[in-house]
This record gives structure tokens, sequence and C-alpha cells, in this order.
């Protein structure tokens, strides 16, 4: 007998592949009253409603992609967020089209030079990181205020700084141009 305590996509997918690879008997636990953790959804008057918000799946695994795709349809999907900050439509995750949008052109350059010191262009920075570099912390503190600081209490309860900096990275700055939150070529 095999215990699984969390019925959230890794749980269902362990005791998925204990009980027909292993065929060995499992009993998946979980705190909630039904599986599927953060993804699950329920019909409501003939509606499909996500309880927890709407998740996107990404993975450049293509055998990762063709399993789950045995248990759940996926529609194409790319994630494109846009905000308004002071007034100008911005895109998310923060990068340089953002910055270019809000800042005077000299001091967007500046913070460009300085980013190319830290960063390699293109690369996904979490804002923990961007907060360690003296002259790139007034960056980081107009993205925090502007972006982070209700998101990161709307989504985990907690101020970004009392996050894990893996959790920080979930909603990056992107050193570029790139304005999608995933770069994987599997997406639904």
């Amino acid at each position: 007998m095999n215990l699984i305590v969390g019925a959230g996509i890794t749980g269902c997918v362990l005791a998925e592949l204990i009980a027909r690879e292993a065929q060995e008997e499992v009993w998946l636990i979980d705190r909630r009253d039904h599986i599927a953790g953060n993804l699950f959804d329920e019909e409501v008057e003939g509606i499909w409603i996500h309880r927890y918000g709407p998740h996107i799946f990404h993975t450049d695994s293509e055998k990762i992609w063709r399993y789950l795709n045995g248990f759940a349809t996926f529609y194409p999907y790319i994630h494109k967020v846009r905000a308004i900050i002071d007034g100008i439509e911005v895109p998310l995750p923060f990068n340089l089209t953002s910055m270019q949008k809000l800042f005077p052109q000299s001091l967007c350059q500046s913070y460009i030079l300085e980013l190319g010191r830290h960063f390699p262009y293109g690369s996904r920075v979490s804002i923990l990181e961007l907060q360690k570099s003296k002259t790139l912390k007034p960056l980081a503190q107009f993205i925090y205020e502007k972006v982070f600081k209700n998101y990161s209490f709307k989504q985990w309860g907690e101020n970004l700084q009392s996050l894990d900096e893996e959790v920080a990275k979930r909603v990056p700055f992107v050193f570029g141009m790139a304005d999608c939150y995933f770069d994987d070529l599997f997406q639904g």
C-alpha cells in the first residue's frame, strides 16, 4: 500500500504512475475536498469555473505534454499580459518595452546599461535579484510598487520579501523585449 499526501498535479501523477506501472494500490489524500489542487474546476449552472483562477500549463518536454494530454484537453494559448501603469498600457512581465514607455529615455538607457552589467540579455530576473544592486534598486522599487506589491498579497497573502526566491521568479523582470510570460515549446 502506498500513501500520497496531496492531490495536486504532482500527487495525482504519482498515484497514477504507481497504480498503472507498478500495479500497486495507492491511497491519495488531500486536506481539500477535491483532487487537482489549484487546477480544480467545477461546473456551476452549466459553466466551468476555475475555483482558484485559471491556470496555464507549459513545458518544453514533449513526453510530459503527451502524457498530460491523455487526461486533459489543452487549448493552444500564449500568455501575454498587459497592464495599465500610470495610465500607460505596458506588457507584463515588466521588460525593456515597459521601461521605454514609462521612463524618460536617459533614465531608461542608464538602467539598460546597468542591467547589462549584471545580467545577460534575454534573462528573466526576479525582483529580489534586482533589489540586490544599489543602482537598480530604484527600478526594482518602482516595479515592486506598480506590479508586485498587490499581486503578492493577493496570490500568497504575504509581501514579496517574505517569499522564497523561486516564488518571486514566477513574475520576472525580462531583460529584453519578450512579452510572453513563458517561452516553453508546449503551452495550453
